[in-house]
């Protein structure tokens, strides 16, 4: 097929200097995207965002940096895009913090802030975003989670409450936008240092960014009609994350706990063999 591009299409990336968020900006340029891009990290001194702003540049594209924690500053980074671009066309939002805590970490403070930079700033960013995509009659948003919340991961409990909780987001925008030109997914990933898989011939680093990224291009795309769906990014394999329930008792108004622990047998002998 023909090359996808972006020419003239307004993005905007979060955590754009991260390890995926820098490649799917990067990549976004070299197709003729217009970029607004926020990430609230430095590297020796200097501002990664801004960084990625400089290399987007060498590629032609037209591109703005904010240095920003997003919870302080979603709405400047909204406003931003439409003070100078005048639309905004893709949201990829890659911003999220990994924290090592577990359900029995005694400090609510510290869970509080683990949600709040990974949900709450999700939640506020979307519905900013979706307000202004829905006034335009268009738009995509994909979101990033992690495969630590489909796949459950002690050690990280509260930051994968919250990044289960994305998906959440991705399908309340999904279902409203359906029928206004909007359509919303979400793609889970791994970061870098805690993955299971170590690097081989088969299966390199760069495989995980450069997956998840060009899937990310895709449903970013006008030629992709996703809704609603999460994808799980995992190197040199893709799955489709499938929430359907499957009906597994037939039940009545007469059951009692011990009715149902008859029931239950039988049908965990019938799901263990699928």
């Amino acid at each position: 097929m023909a090359e996808i591009r972006y020419d003239n299409k307004v993005v905007m990336v979060t955590g754009a200097g991260g390890e995926h968020g820098k490649q799917i900006a990067l990549a976004l340029a070299k197709r003729g995207a217009k970029l607004v891009l926020q990430d609230q990290f430095m590297s020796n001194g200097v501002k990664d965002v801004l960084t990625v702003v400089k290399q987007a540049e060498k590629f032609g594209a037209k591109a703005i940096g904010h240095h920003m924690e997003l919870h302080k500053g979603y709405k400047t980074l909204v406003k931003s895009a439409i003070d100078q671009f005048g639309r905004i066309d893709i949201l990829i939002h890659c911003e999220g913090h990994l924290r090592m805590w577990r359900m029995d970490f005694p400090d609510a403070r510290l869970w509080s802030r683990v949600i709040r930079d990974n949900l709450n700033d999700t939640l506020r960013l979307n519905q900013e975003v979706y307000n202004v995509m829905e006034k335009q009659g268009s738009g995509k948003i994909i979101n990033f989670t992690s495969n630590f919340a489909i796949d459950g991961e002690t050690a990280f409990s509260v930051y994968n409450t919250a990044k289960l909780g994305v998906h959440g987001v991705t399908l309340a925008v999904a279902q409203m936008g359906e029928t206004k030109g909007i359509s919303a997914n979400s793609v889970a990933i791994t970061v870098q240092h805690l993955r299971p898989i170590k690097a081989t011939d088969v299966i390199t680093e760069d495989m995980y960014e450069q997956q998840s990224s060009q899937l990310v291009l895709y449903l970013a795309s006008d030629d992709c009609k996703c809704n609603g769906l999460q994808f799980s990014s995992r190197g040199n394999h893709l799955s489709l994350v499938n929430w359907k329930l499957e009906n597994i008792l037939s039940v009545s108004d007469s059951e009692t706990p011990e009715s149902f622990a008859d029931k239950w047998k039988i049908s965990a002998q019938n799901v263990a063999k699928l």
